[in-house]
């Protein structure tokens, strides 16, 4: 909080994607016969606190819980309050989530629950909501399958790039964050994402198409979502060269049109690697 408030670049490092690994996936819904689930991703509890010990310092967070009492274990709810320490006010800010008992481990499962809410009004997986719920074939009717995962891994990963793509201010923070001064000792001056040396990329290099050339879309799809509308594309050349990218909007293409004078800004990202940004571009005449 650089001895006054939270910076623009520790919210942003508090709101910043999980990678994969990171992520729990939980069946929610089934189909009557339980032979596909409808699956959502929620980010793993340790995840969160090294979040917000590497963002904030571990002084300078703690979190409460109480639990109001139901009738029985399924209208029990545990609430959570977390609190940041503002250095400039001299005081804990709190802000709080609640979550019912679970079936399995009941409390535990609440806790955890009302934790993981309780950092998304900070901003910590937040972007979450905004994922589309998805279904996959079930084993034994409510267990996810191990060769279902991949699939699971790559939907997210692709959301992730579509929120990077995006400029999303929640998202698109690579550079660490200072960590805030605790009140007795010196924070970690780290935050996350880990700032690394750039992996060399698995990919070619894309270079941005020269001006004028022809270029056919053969591939598009629109996508929306709390950051916006994105729409993808896969565009081509009559050579066979193709190249993929994402276009902040909802673009105005169709399949099998034709755009010139196409300009990419190819990116790369921590968690999710390269992927490219159509800049601009020319419709055919």
């Amino acid at each position: 909080m650089g001895g006054t408030k939270m910076t623009n670049e520790q919210a942003a490092a508090l709101q910043y994607p999980f990678t994969a690994n990171e992520i729990e996936w939980r069946v929610l819904h089934t189909t009557k016969d339980k032979s596909k689930g409808q699956v959502a991703a929620y980010v793993d509890s340790r995840a969160i606190q090294d979040r917000l010990d590497a963002v904030l310092g571990r002084e300078n967070w703690q979190n409460r819980f109480c639990t109001v009492q139901g009738k029985d274990n399924a209208s029990t709810t545990q609430v959570c309050e977390l609190s940041i320490y503002y250095p400039n006010r001299g005081e804990w800010i709190t802000k709080s989530n609640g979550a019912g008992n679970t079936d399995i481990e009941p409390v535990k499962g609440g806790l955890s629950n009302a934790f993981k809410r309780a950092a998304s009004m900070w901003g910590v997986g937040r972007y979450l909501y905004d994922l589309k719920n998805l279904w996959v074939p079930l084993k034994d009717g409510k267990y996810i399958p191990d060769d279902q995962l991949p699939i699971l891994i790559k939907q997210y990963n692709q959301f992730v790039r579509q929120l990077l793509s995006a400029g999303n201010p929640a998202a698109g923070k690579q550079q660490a964050a200072p960590a805030v001064q605790p009140k007795t000792a010196p924070a970690p001056q780290t935050a996350p994402p880990k700032q690394t040396k750039p992996a060399q990329s698995r990919f070619p290099q894309q270079t941005p198409p020269a001006a004028k050339d022809s270029w056919t879309v053969t591939k598009l799809q629109i996508s929306r979502g709390g950051s916006g509308a994105q729409t993808l594309i896969t565009v081509q050349k009559p050579t066979g060269e193709s190249v993929t990218g994402y276009i902040r909007g909802e673009a105005p293409l169709k399949t099998g049109q034709s755009i010139r004078d196409l300009k990419i800004t190819t990116k790369n990202s921590p968690i999710v690697g390269e992927y490219n940004i159509v800049e601009s571009y020319q419709i055919a005449a």
